[in-house]
C-alpha cells in the first residue's frame, strides 16, 4: 500500500516535479512574491470588512456593502495565494511534508475557510445580528487568517 510519502516523493521524481525543483531560484522567488502578495490582498479585504464590524472603521457603510467591495479583492487573493502556495509545494513536497509548520497551516486555512463561506457569510448576511456575535466573528476571522500568515511564515524556520 502507498502511503502519502510515497506519492510525493513519486511526484517530485516526475518531469514536472523535478522541472520545478530544478527551476531558477528567480522562479522560485517570482512565486514567493505572488503568494505574499496574493496573501496580502486577502488580508485587506479580511480587515476591511472586520474593522467594519468591530466598529473600527468604515463605520458609515453597510457591513454587507463593504462586504460585497471586497468580495473580487478576496477571491484575487485567495487564488493568488492558493495557486502559487501549490507550485511552492510542488517543487518540494518530501521538504514540506514534514514540517508542522506547514500542517499547520494548512489546517487554519481550511478551518478559516469553511468558517468564511458558512458562518461567517451568514453572520454578514443577517439584518441585525448581535454585537457580541458579530464583533466574536471578526475577531476569530482576523484570529484564524493571521493565524496562517504566521504559520506560513514559520515554515522557513521549522
Amino acid at each position: 500500500m502507498m502511503t502519502i510519502y510515497d506519492v510525493l516523493n513519486w511526484f517530485q521524481q516526475t518531469a514536472f516535479g523535478l522541472a520545478l525543483g530544478r527551476a531558477d531560484h528567480l522562479f522560485g522567488a517570482v512565486l514567493q512574491l505572488i503568494h505574499i502578495l496574493g496573501f496580502v490582498l486577502l488580508l485587506t479585504a479580511v480587515v476591511l470588512v472586520n474593522l467594519r464590524l468591530l466598529g473600527m472603521g468604515l463605520k458609515r457603510q453597510v457591513a454587507s456593502v463593504v462586504t460585497d467591495s471586497t468580495i473580487p479583492l478576496l477571491w484575487i487573493g485567495l487564488l493568488a495565494a492558493v495557486f502559487s502556495g501549490v507550485l511552492i509545494f510542488l517543487s518540494g513536497p518530501l521538504h514540506y511534508y514534514p514540517n508542522e509548520a506547514f500542517w499547520l497551516k494548512l489546517i487554519l486555512l481550511v478551518l478559516v475557510v469553511a468558517f468564511q463561506v458558512s458562518i461567517y457569510r451568514k453572520v454578514i448576511s443577517l439584518e441585525a445580528p448581535g454585537a457580541v456575535v458579530v464583533k466574536s466573528v471578526a475577531v476569530l476571522s482576523l484570529t484564524l487568517w493571521f493565524g496562517v500568515g504566521v504559520a506560513g511564515r514559520a515554515i522557513g524556520f521549522i
